[in-house]
């Protein structure tokens, strides 16, 4: 026995896709936000405790100048000392405080400070990139189902196969779209570690 769609199925079908959607962008729109912040956070925690360090480790103005000119930039800071250097012409090469401002990029946390702001970093660029295909797909069944909706009364009258194939898509691609955003909501929240 077929299934008979009514004149109106296809307006709430499509309306409650949009709607149901629109929602799933926001809550997945919360989880983004609040990680970023999260991963925002802890950056600048972290290179506000590398301030303190320097300040208190290391008395050369010097060093903390260079420290606090490139905090924005740490990775790049130890590979720039032998430029930097030369470059402040206050600091001889060969001296004991060029040694000592050299030493000083090999201190242990230093350079734990250092890898913690890098792993911080590629968080934030992991959770950005992650993001991309479940917001695509969001915005993708979206708009299939502002599409079809002002066509939902047309499509009914003009052939039911038709109507049935085009639901069948729209299920079918926001089932995609909700598989692909519980996926990135759970990874960017630590409950799953892949890739």
């Amino acid at each position: 026995m077929p299934i008979n769609i009514g004149d109106y199925t296809g307006l709430y079908f499509y309306s409650a896709v949009f709607q149901g959607n629109m929602a799933l962008l926001a809550l997945v729109g919360v989880f983004v936000v609040f990680k970023l912040q999260q991963l925002t956070s802890g950056l600048e925690a972290n290179r506000q405790n590398l301030l303190h360090y320097v300040q208190l480790v290391h008395t050369s103005p010097k060093i903390f100048k260079l420290v606090t000119n490139n905090i924005y930039n740490l990775e790049a800071l130890p590979g720039l000392v032998e430029e930097i250097i030369l470059k402040m012409n206050a600091i001889k090469p060969n001296t004991i405080e060029h040694f000592h401002f050299k030493d000083f990029f090999k201190d242990f946390t230093f350079n734990q400070s250092v890898k913690i702001n890098h792993i911080l970093l590629e968080l934030n660029k992991n959770v950005k990139r992650r993001m991309i295909f479940p917001i695509i797909s969001t915005l993708c069944v979206i708009l299939i189902s502002l599409i079809f909706l002002p066509l939902a009364n047309y499509i009914h009258s003009w052939n039911s196969l038709c109507e049935r194939v085009c639901i069948v898509m729209t299920i079918y691609a926001n089932y995609i779209s909700l598989f692909a955003n519980v996926r990135f909501i759970f990874q960017i929240t630590g409950k799953i570690i892949s890739d």
